[in-house]
């Protein structure tokens, strides 16, 4: 049985897609694997900062309208917000007309438009952010109540994935042939650092292996959106089994 540790660190990568150090590739040595053997990998740990915004290019869109006029889209600047500054953002967007309450009891929002009825569209991304489901609201004389509850909270896992493997693992977001080989609990504050060791002893089988002189891996969201690091760099190490 031959165990190979893969140390990576995305400051090294030899390739950003898109310029997202989330995204890159490395270029590796050539690793001797027989079709024949049987062949797992493990995420032994990965250091991850948290420097990803709450609003980012997934959530960052509100589409409405005002007294059935056309519509009108606003772009929220990335950032990361509290429910107080966000609502001061919007109204910044969309004008003094509106006004945004906060139930802390209910974990809900009201906006009140002074003059005119209004609609937020389902085309809308930014949502759950405010509390609504994905359709179409329309106010009721001149008031929007959130029918869900307010989530600033819209990255709750970070999963580790490679596209040069094809594994057992089941994902409900895309459950055929997974290529996720770690998911870490989000469990610290903006500017902290996501640590993760693999305690359980936790690792994949694969079913086929591709090109691993040209390692992907991403760092995505849990519903697979490629995380935003705003260029700040984390480090893993992975655990070829061979036997």
């Amino acid at each position: 049985m031959d165990k190979i540790q893969i140390y990576l660190n995305s400051k090294r990568a030899n390739k950003y897609i898109n310029n997202q150090t989330s995204d890159c590739i490395f270029h590796l040595p050539a690793i001797n694997v027989k079709k024949s053997k049987n062949i797992t990998v493990t995420v032994l740990n990965a250091q991850i900062p948290s420097s990803y915004y709450n609003v980012n290019s997934t959530n960052d869109k509100l589409v409405y309208n005002v007294n059935g006029g056309t519509s009108l889209t606003v772009t929220l600047t990335h950032s990361n917000y509290n429910i107080n500054t966000l609502k001061a953002h919007i109204v910044s967007l969309i004008g003094s007309n509106f006004t945004f309450t906060y139930s802390t009891s209910s974990n809900k929002l009201s906006i009140y438009n002074s003059t005119y009825s209004f609609e937020f569209e389902e085309s809308s991304t930014c949502f759950e952010l405010l509390g609504f489901s994905d359709q179409n609201h329309v106010s009721i004389l001149r008031t929007l109540i959130s029918d869900n509850v307010v989530n600033l909270f819209t990255v709750r896992n970070l999963q580790i994935a490679s596209d040069n493997f094809i594994l057992n693992n089941i994902d409900s977001y895309n459950p055929n042939n997974s290529n996720i080989l770690a998911s870490i609990p989000v469990n610290t504050i903006y500017n902290g650092i996501i640590s993760y060791a693999n305690i359980h002893d936790v690792y994949s089988e694969i079913n086929n292996t591709r090109n691993l002189t040209n390692l992907h891996i991403k760092i995505t969201d849990q519903d697979g959106n490629v995380i935003d690091l705003n260029n700040a760099h984390w480090s893993l190490t992975l655990l070829l089994t061979i036997k």
